[in-house]
């Protein structure tokens, strides 16, 4: 995979885990880009890795202007020799709890759900049998469109923004944050 083949953001994502010691993840799930889920979706551009989770730009062949994401679970592929059936039920079981909230909460704050889509991964030996045979989970949501907080912290953190700007974009988010909270604790998810 040359560097050249990668989006800006997936070579950001790259030194990102590569100056954590782990590049050989970037690699195992760049391969992921191309996977198909169900004959409708198709994981492409790899733009976030999490905790949790790692998140794709999905296309939909049903509906080629919709702006979806998917989330999958985040094991260490890069290490296959570490991962277990129970590391497996763990990182799904997130994805599957997350994909449960956004189906039935309906809530304003959160990104509308297409649901839980499967696909064999190619990064794991289905040989192995039990969890390792099973399909991988991805939570296909809507894409909110938004500012990049990520982006917009480093440009604070570079002194680029001016005081009042940064106090008027933190007072949006903040106040975003409590209603999207006060929300779901309304509907008994907090």
């Amino acid at each position: 995979m040359g560097d050249t083949d990668l989006t800006l953001r997936e070579r950001k994502i790259a030194r990102r885990l590569e100056a954590r010691g782990d590049h050989r993840l970037f690699e195992r799930l760049h391969r992921l880009s191309g996977v198909h889920m169900r004959e409708r979706f198709e994981l492409r551009e790899l733009l976030a890795v999490g905790g949790e989770g790692a998140i794709f730009r999905v296309h939909d062949r049903g509906d080629p202007t919709s702006r979806l994401l998917g989330k999958v679970p985040l094991v260490t592929w890069h290490r296959p020799i570490k991962i277990t059936s129970k590391v497996l039920r763990a990182a799904r079981a997130v994805i599957e709890h997350e994909a449960r909230v956004l189906t039935v909460v309906g809530c304003p704050y959160l990104p509308d759900c297409e649901g839980l889509q499967q696909f064999d991964n190619p990064l794991l030996d289905a040989a192995r049998g039990g969890e390792f045979a099973r399909p991988e989970p991805c939570l296909v949501m809507e894409y909110l469109a938004g500012q990049d907080l990520d982006a917009w912290i480093c440009r604070v953190h570079r002194g680029g923004i001016e005081i009042r700007v940064l106090r008027a974009t933190l007072d949006r988010l903040i106040v975003g944050t409590l209603q999207a909270l006060s929300d779901l604790e309304m509907r008994g998810w907090i």
